[in-house]
């Protein structure tokens, strides 16, 4: 599928009204940007096309320069590098798809994407280029595992699922507790962001 980086204008009701940078989906503009669900052992091809107007293309190194031109990066995705390569750079008017081959026995859990290019980056990602990545649970990724019963008593007791605690209702598990603190706080923005009554348009 295409996602593609466009200028929107972002209504948030009875508050402010300002134009950003959002990413689209089937002629859909949001902050967070669609969430895309990856499933282990399966090549998922993302085309992200730039239709930001033209401006500068060169700039010194190191420092804010060439916001119009933008890449997608992402987090907790065990992949090669050279796809995910933060040195790609993706001009106006020009596409870059990416093929993300999750092994089959990848961890599922809630990760996130966001522009990474070098000199915009911050900038772009303050201003609403991130998104959410879903990676689908199999059984592959846990034919590994060790049996509870055969990890040291102080240890299998924290494999106990929630529905398993007394007082709590079963909830779905993801890797999400395990990811850095960085990830969670982005995590708990999109969270609020989505709650928000925002209308974006491009």
């Amino acid at each position: 599928f295409t996602i593609t980086v466009d200028e929107c204008t972002v209504n948030i009701a009875n508050f402010a009204q300002f134009t950003t940078r959002c990413y689209c989906y089937n002629s859909v503009c949001s902050i967070p940007g669609p969430t895309i669900q990856l499933t282990p052992g399966v090549v998922t091809s993302v085309t992200l096309t730039n239709a930001l107007e033209s401006g500068s293309t060169t700039g010194t190194s190191n420092t804010f320069k060439t916001p119009q031109i933008t890449n997608l990066h992402t987090h907790g995705l065990h992949i090669d590098p050279q796809t995910d390569s933060i040195f790609v750079d993706v001009l106006p008017g020009n596409s870059h798809t990416y093929a993300y081959n999750v092994p089959s026995d990848h961890h599922p859990g809630f990760h996130w994407y966001h522009s990474h290019h070098h000199g915009s980056s911050a900038f772009q990602v303050a201003g609403g280029l991130i998104g959410g990545i879903y990676v689908q649970p199999c059984a592959a990724a846990y034919s590994n595992c060790t049996r509870p019963d055969s990890r040291p008593r102080h240890a299998s007791s924290t494999l106990r699922t929630h529905s398993e605690l007394p007082g709590r209702r079963p909830v779905d598990r993801s890797s999400a507790s395990d990811l850095p603190t960085a990830l969670r706080a982005m995590t708990r923005v999109a969270m609020v962001m989505s709650h928000l009554p925002l209308d974006c348009t491009a």
